[in-house]
């Protein structure tokens, strides 16, 4: 609900808002960054909905990569790279295919509002 309000907040200045860096760290690929991607675009929809400008939305990273204050400890792209990788090779987080769906259907498909309800 937060990103619908700092929408709301930034709308009010008059310019087209574009959330940038939203994701979370998924070190464990635990299955919690899909929930939160769904749970933040059903609010950031609905902010649309509501007659939010809003022109982009862009997850927190592609890949893992250097935090200044992290080093290579924070796990948080949608893909997984493994800095002893030479080749860094990029494995999909579960997360990808939750924001491909999203992304391609412009929507957000109902079986994963059902499957990642607000609560209530």
């Amino acid at each position: 609900k937060g990103l619908y309000e700092a929408v709301f907040l930034a709308d009010s200045y008059g310019k087209p808002v574009i959330v940038t860096e939203c994701g979370k760290p998924d070190p464990l690929d635990d299955g919690t960054a899909p929930e939160f991607l769904v749970k933040h675009l059903v609010w950031l929809s609905r902010a649309l909905r509501d007659g939010a400008d809003v022109q982009g939305f862009f997850y927190w990273s592609l890949m893992d990569n250097y935090e200044w204050n992290h080093g290579l400890g924070m796990k948080f792209g949608l893909y997984a790279v493994d800095p002893l990788d030479a080749q860094k090779t990029r494995v999909p987080r579960q997360a990808v295919e939750v924001y491909s769906r999203i992304a391609l259907g412009n929507e957000i498909p109902k079986d994963l509002v059902e499957l990642y309800p607000e609560p209530r």
